[in-house]
């Protein structure tokens, strides 16, 4: 039966990319929802404009949260594997 190997190199380098994708979208979107669309001048545009960058907040604003609770999650169990990996070792120690 072969080993399972599932080491931190193989885990933090996803954490760490979760947790960038995550921070980059939070910027992104209070740079969307900040636009000054009152400057485009024309009303129905702007009500539309207003809208889009309501709903790109949002949805943004969701992805950036699922991508921090996966980076949350990826710590936990990294922190279960070396709970386990530990335990192994004093019963085969």
């Amino acid at each position: 039966m072969p080993d399972l190997r599932l080491t931190d190199a193989a885990l933090t380098p996803l954490r760490t990319g979760l947790t960038s994708a995550a921070d980059a979208l939070t910027g992104s979107r209070g740079r969307t929802v900040s636009l000054a669309a009152a400057a485009l001048g024309a009303p129905r545009l702007i009500a539309r404009m207003d809208a889009v960058a309501d709903d790109w907040g949002h949805g943004i604003g969701l992805l950036a949260e699922s991508l921090g609770t996966a980076a949350a999650d990826l710590t936990v169990v990294e922190t279960r594997l070396r709970e386990v990996d530990e335990t192994l070792a004093v019963l085969h120690g």
